[in-house]
């Protein structure tokens, strides 16, 4: 989804309520990026959404009790099936599907939105 500035402007100002878990969290480092790149017509803004989502995203994938993992010796890895699972999770799958699903799913991220590294590589030029 593409940033609306207006739209974040409402929510930081309590104008709205927050349509999905943390969204002020990520509409606020949005808006700090759009600060930093107002001329590059949201773009950076709609990563740094994107790249905000996925970090929240990680921890709940990590917060998340996986049963028998411990007890198994079972991997970390997130498979379909363990995000068959995290998709029942209100919390999961409204950001996933604001920031992730929007944008194409995990495969066009991976692809379309700059790593972590190369975005602080960006903002800091």
């Amino acid at each position: 989804m593409a940033f609306d500035l207006d739209d974040c402007v409402e929510l930081l100002l309590n104008a709205r309520a927050e349509e999905f878990p943390h969204e002020r969290w990520i509409r606020l480092f949005q808006l700090q990026i759009w600060i930093w790149y107002p001329g590059a017509k949201g773009h950076a803004a709609t990563h740094a959404g994107r790249l905000a989502a996925a970090a929240i995203l990680r921890k709940l994938e990590k917060e998340h009790e996986w049963r028998g993992l411990r007890e198994a010796g079972g991997s970390r890895q997130i498979t379909l099936a363990k995000l068959q699972t995290l998709s029942q999770s209100d919390e999961y799958r409204r950001i996933f599907t604001e920031f992730i699903a929007s944008g194409g799913g995990w495969s066009r991220l991976l692809f379309t939105t700059p790593w972590a590294y190369e975005f602080d590589k960006r903002v800091t030029q």
